[in-house]
């Protein structure tokens, strides 16, 4: 049996009904009056002199001859139709060259204007993640986005009734998309990629693939928080696997795992807290330009703390000890989550000796026992299948959850989230808060700094 058939049947069960013909995108198209109707360039050009007019006024008088347009239409033989004064005589050719060219040019104008205004708005409708014409919540797919099943290499159909799933999480840990460039994951990914899991009796154990240099505090708490119900509901055995790295909120997620490997190369750890605020005095003194804020005053009329961390003045101490005080608030937290995660590994003062943000290499890390061992993917699957034989007999599956993608990825991963972005028309995006935040971000790659 080919791979390509034994994907049919891992997503065959968790196949979702269509939607139904009245609930299908629907698009309507504006009716423009046709070119030559009234209001569109209908006018036809007039000739204020008819043949009868250009008769000479006294015959007498010598007149130059008539125009040709002023000869009245003949047949074939010669034999005139009808009356010169009947008949208006016809445009110059060059008049009628310049109107077919003038509609020719104004036709492909106004087609190729509907053809754009028609991409923006599905870029706009995509973008919004909203489908237009949705009667009712009782016709949305709750299994948006959609999901499948890749076999990781080959396997029979009588092994297709275990499943050992690999659960990538790649990219910036992120509340959202965010505007920037590149991979992000957010909470919400992760809870629906977990809510379809769920649906599945067939999964044996799950594998956290971790290739992420961390991200936002929250988003990376809410994420654990997310896999730690996953677990206690499902039951199901979590490993975690390292890939690239797997950094501060990438480590910190993790800890949900039973047990943690990583690739021969991975670069791990990161355990920390980072704020980082900009300061630009200095150029603004150079540029001799100067920032006037007014705040809200304290309970005692004094100066508040309404605009600390702002980048338009130094900082004062006793600001900087308020926002040490949350980070290490912070850390403190992160050290708890990760002796919680080793429990009967490390005792919580051994991770606090390792919690500096140093980085470790994958023989570092097994050292110090913040992962569990090094191996190569397979060697784990294969590793998690022995342990779980007397359990689940047989040769299990090993296959990775993939999310069905749109076009809109592409612009997404262009930093492109609107028809806006695209034409380069929406303003500048302000930070979403005015607040210093937090992150679990590795420091050693460079784009991140």
């Amino acid at each position: 049996m080919s791979i390509d058939q034994n994907e049919e049947l891992l997503n065959k069960p968790l196949e979702t009904a269509p939607l139904a013909a009245s609930d299908s995108l629907k698009y309507s198209t504006k009716a423009y009056p046709p070119f030559g109707s009234a209001g569109l360039g209908s006018e036809q050009p007039h000739f204020s002199q008819s043949p009868a007019a250009a008769q000479p006024a006294d015959a007498g008088q010598a007149q130059a001859a008539p125009q040709p347009a002023a000869k009245p239409f003949a047949s074939a033989n010669n034999a005139p139709l009808k009356s010169a004064a009947s008949i208006p005589p016809s445009p110059p050719a060059d008049s009628k060259n310049k109107r077919k060219t003038c509609s020719c040019a104004a036709l492909c104008a106004v087609a190729i204007l509907v053809c754009i205004v028609g991409l923006f708005a599905l870029i706009a409708a995509a973008a919004s993640g909203k489908a237009p014409k949705i009667k009712d919540d009782r016709s949305v797919d709750a299994s948006f986005p959609s999901y499948s099943y890749k076999l990781i290499g080959t396997t029979s159909k009588e092994n297709l009734k275990h499943k050992i799933v690999v659960l990538p999480i790649e990219g910036v840990i992120s509340s959202s998309r965010g505007d920037g460039i590149g991979t992000f994951c957010t909470p919400d990914d992760l809870r629906n990629a977990l809510d379809y899991l769920a649906k599945d009796d067939s999964i044996i154990a799950v594998v956290l693939e971790v290739n992420s240099p961390g991200g936002g505090l929250t988003a990376s708490d809410i994420m654990l928080h997310y896999l730690k119900d996953f677990k206690f509901k499902t039951e199901l055995p979590i490993y975690a696997y390292f890939m690239d790295e797997a950094c501060s909120g990438g480590y910190y997620i993790s800890m949900a795992a039973d047990e943690i490997y990583a690739c021969p190369t991975t670069m791990t750890g990161s355990i920390g807290v980072i704020m980082q605020l900009p300061e630009i005095t200095g150029l603004m003194n150079k540029v001799g330009v100067k920032m006037v804020t007014i705040t809200s005053l304290n309970h005692e009329g004094k100066a508040s703390y309404k605009d600390i961390g702002s980048m338009y003045r130094t900082m004062k101490p006793s600001e900087r000890a308020m926002l040490q005080s949350m980070i290490t608030e912070s850390w403190q937290g992160f050290v708890q989550v990760v002796s919680e995660g080793r429990k009967g590994k490390l005792t919580k003062k051994q991770v606090e000796k390792l919690a500096d943000g140093r980085i470790f290499s994958a023989k570092q890390a097994q050292k110090a026992k913040i992962i569990d061992g090094i191996c190569y993917p397979d060697e784990l699957y294969l590793k998690i299948a022995q342990k779980l034989h007397d359990q689940f007999p047989g040769e299990p599956c090993t296959v990775r959850l993939t999310r069905e993608s749109s076009y809109m990825d592409i612009f997404s991963s262009l930093g492109i989230h609107s028809a806006l972005d695209l034409i380069g028309t929406r303003s500048p995006s302000l930070p979403s808060s005015e607040l210093p935040q937090r992150y679990y971000r590795s420091q050693y790659e460079g784009i991140m700094q």
